[in-house]
């Protein structure tokens, strides 16, 4: 039996009040998102983000919105990560991030799909698909380490071109794993499409998992390593974008004016994120991070 002197000892649970306000930053961006294809006459038939057929407001609205799904998807390993730091790896964790993920593929293909048509059957497989999946497989990977995961996140974000390259002309079923794992496009029969093929988006939750240990550090400390984590990633894609090479599918031109110079510079591939995408919304993700932190309180006992 616990006395009372147990209770009192037992440690305080806190929670970092600006990871919440992050959060729900990019909830309301994905509004911004969904309310812009409403509004937009276009948004069917032309990209927002293409340099010489937007303007600059069209585009800044759209491409802000590019913040939002590297950040769940990060934000979702920060979070695998702060269960892991608990007790590390066990059969509850794994149970529940398996469990969680095929609600969420099972959410994608019913409500979500039949939401968005009421006709013939139309899968439109998007983010908790990509989400879904990467935590089924997420319940495997947290009993190899932090570290090594870290490792596989990079390495999955960084080669993603590369996994592509082998599946761009393959037949049959071949071309339907690839569809579904590393390179959207229809579905067979005009069944769907997939927008969000997991494995470059797996990479992203592991990168949150990897990093995810910064967000207990001391306040200082935490700032410290994130404003350098944010700024190395803006350096680094700078250098890859500006090589004009391996980091993205579609290649940046120059204009007659600096103003579509930078729309075509910061136009990167988000269906699949290419490492370019990955770099440049992270980056700033994380700098927002800071804003948001400099703002308010910390922390807060739950």
């Amino acid at each position: 039996m616990s006395s009372s002197n147990d209770v009192l000892m037992e440690p305080r649970r806190m929670r970092l009040n600006s990871l919440d306000t992050w959060r729900g930053l990019v909830i309301f961006l994905m509004m911004l998102d969904h309310v812009r294809d409403f509004f937009n006459r276009g948004a069917l038939t032309s990209t927002p983000t293409e340099a010489g057929h937007t303007t600059v407001l069209l585009y800044l609205t759209r491409w802000i919105t590019h913040l939002c799904a590297p950040t769940f998807l990060f934000l979702a390993g920060v979070g695998i990560r702060l269960q892991y730091e608990k007790a590390g790896p066990s059969r509850g964790l794994s149970q529940f991030l398996a469990t969680r993920g095929a609600w969420l593929m099972f959410l994608d293909f019913t409500v979500v799909s039949m939401a968005l048509n009421f006709g013939r059957p139309f899968f439109f497989v998007q983010v908790l698909y990509a989400t879904g999946l990467s935590m089924i497989a997420m319940a495997a990977l947290v009993w190899i380490g932090p570290r090594l995961v870290l490792v596989v996140g990079g390495a999955i974000v960084l080669l993603a071109p590369v996994a592509i390259l082998p599946l761009l002309h393959a037949p049959g079923a071949l071309a339907l794993l690839r569809t579904f794992t590393v390179l959207p496009g229809p579905l067979p029969g005009g069944m769907g499409i997939v927008l969000y093929p997991f494995v470059p988006w797996l990479g992203v939750m592991c990168l949150g998992f990897g990093y995810g240990h910064v967000f207990r550090l001391p306040a200082s400390v935490r700032a410290r390593t994130i404003a350098w984590t944010g700024a190395g990633s803006l350096v680094i894609f700078a250098v890859l974008r500006g090589l004009n090479g391996y980091g993205d599918l579609s290649p940046w031109k120059t204009w007659p004016d600096a103003t579509r110079d930078i729309e075509s510079f910061l136009n990167v591939t988000k269906y699949p994120p290419s490492p370019d995408y990955v770099l440049v919304t992270l980056g700033i993700s994380l700098l927002v991070f800071l804003v948001i932190e400099a703002g308010g309180p910390h922390q807060r006992e739950v």
